[in-house]
């Protein structure tokens, strides 16, 4: 089932990116822990417009159930590869409790979907356009085990300079 659920959301993402001549301004990727290589998500992100401003957001689909059914908050560690091959990477604690900017949604028994903010307000230079690569990694067993699948959102908008 949680199958059947990825590939209608994917199905649904493709025929509306599909439905338009000019290039979304708004991009999601969702990975599901099978798919995923040694507990690490991978995500394709293409900035490539300089005049443009991106915010980002970080989804996870966790078990609940899990030995993270005590916890408040989850650990994900993240890597940015940028086109030029900078690297950065930053511990990131994400609540599990539902806030103004948080939004989380009950699957059905313990399963939740939650999308967290997680930068605004980038903005990119010429030598630093094309694809960067981000990529997201529970920390530790607890999260490791919960995590059923990740996702990466990012959005431009028009920006001053």
């Amino acid at each position: 089932m949680k199958g059947r659920n990825s590939h209608i959301f994917l199905a649904a993402l493709l025929m509306l990116s599909l439905s338009s001549c000019t290039k979304p301004a708004e991009s999601f990727s969702l990975v599901m822990s099978e798919d995923a290589t040694d507990r690490i998500y991978t995500f394709p992100v293409h900035l490539t417009d300089t005049t443009k401003v991106y915010s980002t957001g970080i989804a996870a689909r966790i078990d609940c159930n899990s030995e993270l059914k005590n916890n408040k908050s989850v650990i994900y560690e993240i890597t940015v590869k940028s086109p030029r091959g900078d690297i950065s990477k930053e511990l990131v604690t994400f609540p599990l409790e539902k806030a103004d900017n948080i939004s989380i949604y009950r699957r059905g028994g313990s399963v939740v979907d939650a999308l967290w903010p997680y930068r605004d307000n980038i903005r990119i230079c010429g030598s630093e356009t094309g694809e960067w690569t981000v990529q997201i990694q529970p920390v530790g067993k607890a999260a490791g085990k919960a995590t059923l699948g990740m996702g990466f959102h990012y959005k431009e908008s028009d920006g001053e300079r």
